[in-house]
């Protein structure tokens, strides 16, 4: 094995750690397609995947929103491990977690320029569904997601992103139109509106 595959290798498996077995082995072909949307949108990220390394030098982000139980994450996980094969750095984040090591920043009085720095610097960032557990947002968070959102924008780096949001209408009331509008831009944008796959198997 050369030293790429290895590396590669040992990105995903880091990675995979992180996300949890639940999602770790997810790709497109495992995605069950029986509506014409979930086909379009396995199809449009398919073709995300084929132009990965200029997609990733371009900066370019995904945006996957939908109802929930739709298999958001599962195409994150499948996005995340074609990108880590084609020797992308990627770094997954949960939404909790996120705002949880936010909440410990404020409780430490640590330094929020150090805080922002370690998210907007990495090659690829993607974020699980920042509203998880919580209908909305507060400002400080709001603040805190528009910092990172805007200095990976600023420096043409991807953000990758999944959110339990019903339309654009929708993200622009609860993530504000400036973190809407530069997740959106230059992006790729898939609304996953279809039936929640685990109400159907519960």
């Amino acid at each position: 094995m050369d030293s790429k595959r290895h590396l590669a290798r040992i990105r995903w498996e880091v990675l995979a750690k992180q996300i949890g077995s639940r999602y770790a082995d997810c790709t497109l072909e495992g995605f069950e397609c029986g509506l014409p949307k979930q086909r379009e949108a396995v199809a449009s990220l398919q073709r995300f995947i084929d132009a990965m390394p200029g997609n990733i030098q371009a900066g370019a982000g995904v945006f996957l929103y939908g109802p929930v139980g739709t298999g958001k994450d599962h195409l994150l996980s499948a996005l995340m491990r074609a990108a880590t094969q084609r020797g992308a750095y990627v770094r997954w984040l949960n939404g909790l977690d996120l705002f949880g090591a936010i909440r410990d920043l404020m409780s430490s009085r640590g330094d929020e320029a150090n805080f922002i720095e370690q998210y907007t610097t990495v090659g690829v960032l993607a974020i699980s569904d920042p509203f998880s557990g919580r209908s909305e947002l507060t400002p400080h968070q709001i603040d805190m997601l528009s910092r990172i959102i805007d200095g990976r924008y600023r420096t043409n780096r991807a953000t990758w992103i999944t959110a339990n949001l019903t339309d654009r209408k929708d993200a622009e009331k609860r993530l504000g139109i400036p973190i809407t509008d530069r997740l959106g831009h230059g992006s790729l944008s898939v609304h996953c509106n279809w039936p929640s796959y685990r109400r159907a198997g519960a």
